[in-house]
Parts: structure tokens; C-alpha cells; sequence
């Protein structure tokens, strides 16, 4: 009996089991995922921020509680694994944190649909502070970037964003939230120096100062 079909067989099975993943697959870096995860816990927000308002807090103190929560495990983080920042991080740090406290404020203030919405401008803010302070040239990318964050936000609240009231407050807390981001995120990865347990516990630190004051 001829045994060359069960070896050609056998051939195809083991290419098949050994072949690679898709190119795109290969590339996407675990980080790419942990990034996706937590874009979409920003939009639970609200429920923390719910809770909170439920005990009794509002404004700037339901952004220093849930800082001051966030301490203990940035702690025990940063005994546990020994770590350095730089100045530059330190203080893009802070702006990170002022950002955190500001969404959280914003939320209890306006529609948190609206917060998010002008939270979400930071893509915008990035793309400029590339541009003018990093040296990034002007390219579609960066326009497209730029015209898709501004005209996400008309469309979908039909260009009534209003800025009267506390409502007014809230919209302006979160479009400030979104541009201090943008400049934390900026100062930080620019820096050489920032490893990720300092850089959480500097930025819980600058989220409770900033409620606090």
C-alpha cells in the first residue's frame, strides 16, 4: 500500500499548526489591549461618581475620595517594586492628576455624556502640543485627528454645548480635564525617567491635592 497520502497528509497538518499568526496579529503589542481596556472603564465613570453622590459628597470632594482610595494600592505598589521619575514626569504627573479630579467634578456637574464627550477633545489637544511644542509636522493624520474629536462632539450634541450655569461649569471642567491630560500625558512620555508605580502614586497625590485646594 502506498504510505505517500498519510505523509503528505501528515505534512500539511504540521504546516498548518506551525503557521504564524497574521502580520497585523503578531504586532499588537499587550499594552495596545491594557490601553483599550482602560478607555473603556473611563466610561464607567459614572458609577463610582454615583455612589459617591449618593453618600453625600459633591464637587471637588468626590474627586478627592476616589484619589485618596486609589493611595494605598499606588503605595504598596511602589514598596514592593523600586522605581525613579524625573522632574519633567513629576510634573506631568500633577496634570494628569488635576485632569482626573476635574473629569470626575465635571461628571457630578453636567450630563456625564457631555463630560466624556469633551473629555475626548484630549486627542485634539495631543495632536497640537505635538505639532507646536514637539516638532510633529502637519500631516492628514493629525488633521483628520483634529476634525474627527471637534466634529464627534458637534454631532453628537447637536451643537448645543451650553455654558451658562452649573451646567457651564461642568462642560468647562471637562474640556479643561481633556487639555491637562493632554499636557500630563505629554511631559510624562517625553520624559526618560518615569516608571509606572511612581507615576501612579504621583498622580493620585496631584488628584487629591488639586480636589483638596
Amino acid at each position: 500500500m502506498d504510505s505517500r497520502p498519510a505523509q503528505v497528509h501528515d505534512l500539511l497538518v504540521k504546516t498548518t499548526v506551525r503557521r504564524k499568526a497574521p502580520p497585523m496579529l503578531r504586532q499588537i503589542n499587550p499594552a495596545i489591549w491594557v490601553v483599550m481596556f482602560c478607555a473603556a472603564m473611563w466610561g464607567f465613570w459614572w458609577y463610582p461618581v454615583a455612589l459617591f453622590e449618593s453618600a453625600g459628597l459633591e464637587g471637588p470632594w468626590i474627586g478627592f475620595a476616589m484619589n485618596v482610595a486609589a493611595m494605598p494600592v499606588a503605595l504598596i505598589w511602589c514598596l514592593v517594586r523600586p522605581g525613579a521619575v524625573s522632574s519633567r514626569a513629576v510634573l506631568g504627573c500633577l496634570f494628569v492628576g488635576l485632569a482626573v479630579t476635574l473629569y470626575a467634578v465635571a461628571a457630578s456637574y453636567t450630563d456625564f455624556i457631555r463630560a466624556v464627550l469633551l473629555f475626548y477633545l484630549a486627542p485634539a489637544w495631543s495632536t497640537l502640543i505635538e505639532i507646536f511644542f514637539f516638532g510633529r509636522r502637519w500631516s492628514l493624520q493629525s488633521i483628520f485627528a483634529i476634525a474627527f474629536s471637534l466634529g464627534g462632539v458637534l454631532l453628537i450634541s447637536r451643537g448645543e454645548i451650553s455654558f451658562d450655569g452649573l451646567g457651564a461649569l461642568g462642560d468647562w471642567m471637562a474640556l479643561g480635564s481633556g487639555l491637562a491630560w493632554s499636557i500630563g500625558i505629554a511631559l510624562a512620555f517625553s520624559s526618560r525617567q518615569a516608571t509606572a508605580n511612581r507615576v501612579m502614586l504621583i498622580t493620585v497625590l496631584g488628584g487629591a491635592l488639586s480636589a483638596f485646594l
